[in-house]
């Protein structure tokens, strides 16, 4: 995938994980073509992407839906061992956004 190409990709998935996230707390009307579930999903298979920032991007999508992102736990913890700093910070701060109460240690 060229450069250009991925950078509006990666950006679409950020555009719905926000829509996601606010569709999750209720302060979006429910779109019917959006399955939280299914982006969910998708941004854990990017954690384990050859590119360091497609997984950079999937951590912090996961991040940015928040609690409806629960199963993604597992793999965010795994991506904290990723080889790259940028995929380990995202990975933290998206547990800590998905689970404040186990990751949050404010």
């Amino acid at each position: 995938m060229n450069t250009p190409l991925k950078t509006m990709v990666l950006s679409a998935v950020v555009v719905l994980a926000l829509v996601a996230s606010l569709w999750a707390k209720g302060n979006a009307p429910k779109p019917k073509v959006l399955d939280v579930p299914a982006v969910v999903d998708a941004r854990i298979q990017s954690l384990s992407d050859h590119d360091v920032t497609v997984r950079c991007c999937g951590a912090t999508a996961l991040g940015v839906i928040g609690p409806a992102a629960i199963k993604s736990v597992p793999a965010l913890l795994q991506a904290l061992c990723d080889v790259n700093p940028r995929v380990c910070a995202a990975a933290a701060l998206a547990l800590k956004k998905i689970d404040p109460a186990t990751f949050g240690m404010d």
